[in-house]
């Protein structure tokens, strides 16, 4: 068979990145400034583990390394430079594996672990070489963040809480997503006091926690918020929230113990997970057509009653009012006891 040209230089190319590896253990005090911003041309569908979100750097500067699902892995400092010019169809880093697809076949890269300090240590495959990268922090304000070429992340904040706004750029890029939590509920602003806040237009993604266990009283979620993550406004005192015309999805429990008598779900929404508006004194509930719950089952949750009510409507879009009591359990939980119709 002929040999694929593109393949040899695939693997030159690794080679001669490994021995530069090498080379730069011994001479690392030469390539201590800094990097400019990498890029990766890959056409996107990367597959990164959550936990390399963000820009990790080792002492020196020789190498720097930015992960993220929107770019995949973009590469600086002399040893990472050389992983740019690299023919890449996709990149992947999980399960302790850095590696990259070209042309069907898969390539190891680099093994990864985090340890007990939380540096990111890689380790070659095929050789001695070892790196130790810190995370790097970058701040704006009270809030920390993380970005790409092309956009910005929400991954902490240092505030005192009360009212928050938080910014739609940071250095002229569009702030995009609140990060995920380390659970599904210790997200970026969990327990930080906020009774307020509001979300710019660029943001497209709430994660899961984002604003769990504060003392909201009131949300507004920019135009742009495609997806609210999984107990994203947990426990907190909203009255009233108002769910922008493009969000899509709901997370499980995203406003569970709030003081909601109502809510609407616009026509954008198509997915709703188990326990969204459990334990709220709902009553009213204004919602689009055809909006999809998965068949999880939550013995505290009203929304089952509704969407079986919803659903013996034939999914119309309308106002849907309960009747009956409400009354509270041990523990906090809310039950409903009666029936929904539209109105």
């Amino acid at each position: 068979m002929p040999k694929d040209p593109k393949k040899e230089y695939f693997m030159k190319t690794i080679f001669k990145t490994a021995l530069i590896a090498l080379c730069a253990v011994a001479f690392a005090a030469f390539f201590a400034a800094c990097p400019e911003e990498p890029g990766n041309d890959g056409p996107g569908g990367h597959d990164i583990d959550k936990a390399l979100y963000g820009t990790w750097e080792n002492q020196g500067g020789s190498l720097t390394v930015i992960f993220s699902s929107e770019n995949g892995i973009e590469w600086g400092g002399a040893v990472g430079n050389s992983y740019n010019s690299l023919p890449v169809d996709k990149w992947t880093a999980n399960n302790g594996v850095i590696s990259t697809t070209y042309a069907g076949d898969t390539y190891t890269v680099w093994n990864y672990t985090i340890n007990y300090s939380g540096d990111l240590v890689l380790t070659s495959p095929t050789g001695p070489s070892t790196y130790t990268l810190v995370k790097k922090r970058y701040y704006y304000g009270d809030f920390e963040y993380d970005y790409t070429a092309t956009t910005v992340t929400i991954i902490g904040y240092k505030g005192n809480g009360g009212a928050v706004e938080i910014p739609s750029t940071i250095d002229e890029k569009p702030v995009v997503a609140i990060k995920d939590g380390s659970s599904y509920f210790y997200g970026v602003f969990y327990n930080k006091n906020l009774t307020s806040v509001t979300i710019p237009n660029s943001v497209t993604t709430i994660g899961d926690g984002a604003f769990a266990n504060n003392q909201l009283t009131s949300v507004t979620i920019g135009s742009g918020v495609t997806s609210i993550g999984r107990e994203a406004f947990y426990s907190n005192k909203l009255t009233s929230v108002t769910i922008g015309n493009s969000v899509t999805s709901i997370g499980r429990e995203a406003f569970s113990y709030n003081q909601l008598a109502s809510v609407t779900i616009p026509n954008s929404v198509t997915t709703i997970m188990p326990g969204v508006f459990a334990c709220n004194p709902m009553k009213s509930i204004t919602i689009g057509a055809n909006v999809n719950r998965t068949n999880v089952s939550l013995a505290w949750d009203f929304f089952d009653d509704f969407y079986t009510d919803y659903s013996n409507e034939g999914k119309q879009a309308g106002t849907y009012i309960f009747t009956g009591t409400i009354t509270e359990e041990q523990g906090g939980n809310l039950v409903h006891t009666g029936s929904w119709s539209k109105n």
